[in-house]
């Protein structure tokens, strides 16, 4: 699972892609949140970031590795995309993944007309189908319930857009607006300040 996010900021020269380790972004955002009306000074070095928020210096090393290439991944065309309410698919999700399998948690997203039926089954060869109504729908897939249901959690449009294609590996998710979304567009558009898209890797089942 990936998130991609473009943010605006002052930065006082070129810099290079890099890797942070989770754990320190972890305590980088934490460190964040408690400082409203205070000042953060970055500083990156070829193999260290430094963050001082008030009295606090936080250090971390950098994962000693090339960042990978996300555009090609973001940026694919689409022959799968639906425009689904929040709500009403996280509480089918809740519903379908119980049955799921145990290692990779996967749900299939099967498309028929205007209809999106979400399954599962597990070694037990117990099954759970849940079907609920879409905007737009093409073609099928499968993912991972967990992942998706992270993906959600950060998402807080009452719709949320999906796309994917028959020729890759990824599913996309994006916060949809009914005004900003059409749901026969293929696209996407340029991503805007503080703007996430999501991509999760599809599931062989």
């Amino acid at each position: 699972m990936m998130a991609y996010c473009g943010t605006s900021a002052g930065i006082s020269n070129d810099l290079d892609p890099i890797i942070i380790p989770k754990r320190s972004l972890d305590v980088i955002a934490t460190l964040t949140k408690t400082c409203e009306n205070e000042t953060v000074i970055m500083r990156l070095a070829k193999n260290s970031i430094s963050m001082v928020i008030g009295d606090i210096c936080f250090n971390s090393v950098l994962i000693s590795a090339t960042s990978p290439h996300v555009t090609p991944m973001i940026n694919f065309n689409s022959n799968i995309r639906v425009v689904l309410d929040r709500e009403e698919f996280i509480e089918s999700m809740k519903r379908v993944s119980i049955t799921s399998n145990a290692l990779n948690k996967a749900v299939a997203f099967t498309l028929s007309g205007n209809t999106v039926s979400l399954s599962s089954k597990n070694s037990k060869q117990e099954e759970a189908v849940d079907e609920m109504t879409t905007i737009h729908v093409v073609n099928s897939t499968a993912f991972n319930s967990e992942y998706m249901m992270n993906v959600l959690s950060r998402i807080d449009t009452p719709k949320f857009c999906f796309n994917s294609s028959t020729q890759g590996n990824n599913v996309r998710v994006t916060s949809c607006n009914s005004d900003d979304c059409p749901s026969t567009d293929n696209s996407i558009p340029s991503v805007n300040d503080d703007e996430y898209i999501f991509l999760i890797s599809k599931v062989i089942i």
